[in-house]
């Protein structure tokens, strides 16, 4: 599909009706039939799906997005650095893991089109982190009360859930972009958004968030990733409609945030592993030991 648009582009450049040659060679072609006679290669999207998907990730908007997800995640690694009274280098590596260190794994277990990792390719993720602790190191320097007032708590946790946001998008589309089957999408979703703070939190030898009780952080990354892949199956359908790509990035991004939001408003936590605590169950254990 890359090739024929080019085509398409050079005939246009070249030819006195430009427009009337794009809008012809819009549905001048097809999947269907390659479909229908089970040539097609068995993978997650369909060709044109997957184009348009690779066509967005690489728009600027789409990039920027990825950046703001860095900085989002990046703060928080940087005012956990600030709570225990880190030096810079203790700041920067406590903002770098969280905004990083999930894609950095990620791209690791992909390989293939992701190696080297996307952070050794793109110095502007770098540039990211150093950005978050100078700017930060001044603000907290400037204002050292800051940190304490509610405002402040209550922006860090929606900058927290943009961050997962986009990264729950980001790791999906990396995963389908590869050609890995839809069981690895929610998991790259989930690694991405949250292989860094369970990283940092090893590095600051604290108990994994994401092993407790906590909120259901990796499982509104991995619902994000589940209904951004039903998204695409719809677009799926009509391969000749490019925007309903960009309109499943956009709405899995405004659901997730939403949701993440929400998880914290009504403060849901994660379901215990341990049947001992777990409600029902310990219900249903109760009311046999009265039994007995």
């Amino acid at each position: 599909l890359d090739e024929y648009e080019q085509t398409v582009e050079i005939l246009a450049d070249g030819g006195f009706r430009a427009d009337a040659l794009r809008d012809a060679a819009r549905e001048a072609w097809t999947h269907r039939i390659w479909r229908t006679a089970d040539l097609a290669p068995s993978a997650t999207l369909p060709p044109a799906t997957q184009h348009y998907l690779l066509t967005a990730v690489r728009t600027q908007w789409f990039y920027v997005l990825d950046l703001i997800g860095t900085a989002a995640f990046g703060l928080a690694g940087f005012m956990r650095a600030q709570r225990r009274r880190y030096n810079l280098w203790g700041a920067f590596v406590c903002t770098a893991v969280p905004a990083v260190g999930g894609g950095t794994v990620r791209d690791i277990l992909v390989g293939g089109i992701r190696h080297p990792p996307f952070i050794l390719k793109d110095p502007n993720y770098l540039a990211v982190v150093l950005t978050v602790v100078v700017v930060g190191t001044i603000v907290t320097r400037l204002a050292p009360t800051i940190r304490e007032t509610r405002a402040f708590s209550e922006t860090l946790l929606v900058f927290d859930s943009i961050g997962l946001s986009v990264f729950a998008i980001v790791g999906a589309q990396v995963a389908l972009i590869a050609g890995l089957s839809w069981p690895y999408v929610p998991l790259c979703a989930a690694v991405t958004a949250a292989g860094g703070g369970l990283l940092l939190d090893v590095i600051t030898a604290r108990p994994p968030r994401a092993f407790g009780g906590g909120a259901p952080y990796e499982g509104v990354a991995i619902g994000g990733a589940l209904l951004f892949l039903f998204l695409l199956q719809l677009a799926a359908r009509y391969e000749h409609e490019p925007w309903l790509v960009t309109a499943a990035i956009l709405s899995t991004l405004l659901v997730t945030f939403a949701a993440r939001i929400v998880v914290i408003k009504l403060r849901i936590r994660s379901y215990p592993a341990n049947l001992n605590d777990a409600g029902a169950f310990g219900v249903v254990r109760l009311f046999l030991c009265r039994q007995g």
